[in-house]
C-alpha cells in the first residue's frame, strides 16, 4: 500500500468482535444477580435477627407471666387455707370456702397455661435456631458460590483486558515487521 507521497506504508486494523461485548454484558448481568442475591441474603438475615429477638422476648415475657401465676397460686392457696380455718371456727360460710377453692383452681389452671406458654416459646426459639443453622449453612454455600463467581468474573475481565491490550500490540508489531 502506498501513501499520498508514494512511500510504502503498512496499515493495521483492530477488530473487536461482538462476542466480547456480549460476554461483557453477560458478566455484568451475573454480577448484578450476585449483588441482588447478597441484598436478599442481608435482608433475610435482618428479618431473622428481628424474629429471634422477638422469640427471646416472648420467652422472657412468658417466664415473667409464669412467675406471677405461681405467686397467684401461692396467694390463692393461702387464702383458701385461711378461709378453711375460718370456716372451721365458724367465722366463714361454706360458700366462702367454695369460692376460695374455685379461685385456687382458677389460679392453678392459669399457672398451667403459663407453663405451656413458656414451653411453646422455648420450642419456637429452638425451631428458629434450627432454621437459622440451616440458613447459615445455605448462606455459607451462597457466599462460597458468590466468591467463586466473583473470582471467575475478575479473571475473565482481566483476560479480556489483556486480550484487548495485546491485540493492538500484536497488530502493530506485525505491521512493523513487514
Amino acid at each position: 500500500m502506498r501513501d499520498l507521497e508514494g512511500r510504502e506504508s503498512i496499515a493495521g486494523t483492530l477488530e473487536i468482535g461482538l462476542p466480547i461485548f456480549r460476554r461483557s454484558f453477560e458478566l455484568q448481568a451475573l454480577r448484578a444477580d450476585a449483588d441482588a442475591a447478597h441484598a436478599e441474603l442481608a435482608e433475610a438475615e435482618r428479618v431473622a435477627s428481628i424474629e429471634n429477638d422477638h422469640a427471646r422476648t416472648r420467652i422472657s415475657s412468658a417466664r415473667t407471666n409464669l412467675a406471677l401465676a405461681v405467686n397467684g397460686v401461692h396467694n390463692a392457696q393461702t387464702e383458701r387455707e385461711i378461709t378453711q380455718r375460718s370456716h372451721s371456727n365458724g367465722e366463714a360460710s361454706l360458700a366462702d370456702l367454695t369460692d376460695a377453692r374455685v379461685i385456687e383452681a382458677e389460679a392453678q389452671a392459669l399457672c398451667a397455661t403459663r407453663r405451656r406458654e413458656v414451653a411453646d416459646a422455648i420450642a419456637r426459639l429452638e425451631s428458629r435456631a434450627f432454621k437459622t443453622e440451616a440458613g447459615e449453612q445455605s448462606r455459607d454455600r451462597l457466599q462460597a458460590l458468590s466468591q467463586e463467581l466473583s473470582q471467575e468474573l475478575s479473571q475473565e475481565l482481566s483476560q479480556e483486558q489483556t486480550q484487548e491490550q495485546t491485540q493492538p500490540q500484536t497488530e502493530s508489531s506485525s505491521g512493523a515487521a513487514q
